[in-house]
């Protein structure tokens, strides 16, 4: 029995985390978890069955408990016969702080993972300075927002006949993740991932014929729940994509903008997120979200970008100034200035995104009488981490940087700040103990250049 793939860390809280590993047979495995790298001694429960089957390409999730909360675990993976499947032995990670703690935290998010548009000199290059940054920083956790693979050959061969769907999506998986550069930040840092179109194809969801009922679709789907979804947080049930979790007094709300994306449907049908999303969503919204101070609303492609007269002309349907998904960029977004508003305790909502191949920093204002007190909210985008930049030419330069949310001009969306090299993002919560306050920074490290600080 050998490591195929992995391990990766994925959903943590005070009290448990997910570890995901993929081997190379069947069989059940084990996975210890100790508070020492060399102690023998383990956590009370450990260790944890894992069994690896065919049916799930091999994959394994297993939940661990953990006794203690903010502490640093070491862990190892056995396979049947009781040796360790993990080529350089334990590793760590550290779970949250109980809810409700006021803390600071540092995380980090990527997006657009496709090294082998680059010479293999260059491919792993930000993943690599994205390790030392970690370890300096005291990052806690990583979020991948879309594009963790790209699937298209997959798809083309598939749709010819030449490809059993399940087994290429598996296959593309194990090319894009193999590499140690990738492995040594998933099988550290807590990560969380979110699916975008080259999961499944360039686009998926805006051309005619893309709906969930399309067989290429559940394959690819199936295969992105073995790989990605299943260390995520489930806490809209197992077979919704969207989910929320939280560090401390932050928040984090995650949207699935592929899983449920359909233009074939009417617009009060909710084409992009679903109506079964949206009412969730909403909910969590309105009645969870203040429990967080800080709340930030990850998207795998950005609220503000594409002014609507560039997303109504093909390739940019993928944006949410796209006129059939434009009253939902509006809705959205006047929900989070409502939630904003109402709440004592929320006092920031920060968007968070990735896709469109270039760095920004944005905002959106609202110029309503009933947002009078909280009315900004910051968005920051980080793309690619490991794919061909946008490059010089931006379309800011022929359709501007104002996104008009909704009709009368009272709710604007602006760029602020746009960075077209590869990059990936660092976003600083500082509280301040002593004015009970927090402060979001945003960082974004880029291919070449030096790191670009913002301070909400």
């Amino acid at each position: 029995m050998a490591l195929q793939l992995g391990p990766i860390v994925g959903e943590v809280t005070h009290s448990s985390a997910k570890i995901w590993f993929r081997a190379d047979a069947e069989g059940t495995h084990t996975c210890h978890v100790f508070t020492d790298s060399t102690s023998p001694t383990e956590v009370p429960g450990s260790p944890w069955q894992a069994v690896v089957s065919q049916p799930t390409g091999h994959t394994a999730t297993v939940q661990v408990a953990l006794p203690n909360a903010d502490q640093l675990y070491y862990y190892d993976i056995r396979g049947p016969g009781g040796s360790t499947i993990l080529p350089g032995g334990r590793l760590s990670f550290k779970n949250t702080p109980a809810p409700g703690t006021p803390t600071s935290l540092t995380f980090a998010f990527v997006s657009c993972h496709k090294p082998f548009a680059y010479d293999a000199a260059k491919r792993f290059l930000m993943w690599d300075q994205m390790e030392a940054v970690f370890k300096d920083k005291n990052i806690r956790f990583l979020l991948m927002i879309g594009d963790q693979i790209y699937g298209d050959d997959c798809f083309k061969k598939v749709s010819r006949g030449e490809q059993p769907a399940v087994e290429g999506y598996r296959e593309v998986y194990q090319q894009y993740w193999g590499h140690a550069s990738v492995m040594k930040i998933l099988g550290r840092y807590p990560t969380y991932m979110i699916w975008d179109d080259h999961e499944i194809r360039d686009g998926w969801g805006s051309q005619g014929g893309d709906s969930e009922e399309h067989t290429i679709f559940k394959a690819a789907r199936q295969v992105y729940h073995e790989f990605q979804h299943g260390h995520n947080p489930m806490n809209f049930g197992p077979e919704a994509q969207h989910y929320a979790f939280g560090f401390g007094q932050v928040g984090f709300l995650v949207l699935d903008l592929r899983g449920h994306r359909d233009m074939s449907r009417n617009m009060d049908e909710r084409p992009l997120l679903g109506t079964k999303q949206w009412e969730d969503i909403t909910d969590w919204l309105t009645n969870r979200a203040q429990n967080y101070r800080v709340l930030f609303i990850v998207c795998s492609v950005p609220i503000v970008h594409a002014p609507p007269g560039a997303a109504d002309v093909s390739p940019l349907m993928d944006h949410w100034s796209y006129m059939k998904i434009r009253p939902e960029q509006e809705a959205l977004v006047r929900l989070l200035f409502k939630v904003m508003n109402e709440s004592d305790n929320l006092r920031q909502i920060v968007v968070l995104g990735g896709n469109v191949h270039e760095g920004t920093v944005a905002e959106i204002r609202s110029y309503l009488q009933e947002h009078n007190k909280r009315r900004r909210i910051y968005q920051f985008t980080s793309s690619p981490i490991a794919n061909e930049p946008v490059g010089a030419y931006s379309f800011f330069i022929t359709f501007g940087k104002t996104v008009r949310i909704d009709g009368n001009d009272e709710i604007i969306g602006k760029i602020l700040e746009e960075f077209p090299e590869r990059n990936f993002g660092l976003v600083h919560v500082n509280y301040d103990s002593g004015a009970d306050s927090y402060r979001v920074v945003f960082e974004l490290y880029r291919e070449g250049k030096s790191p670009y600080t913002f301070s909400t």
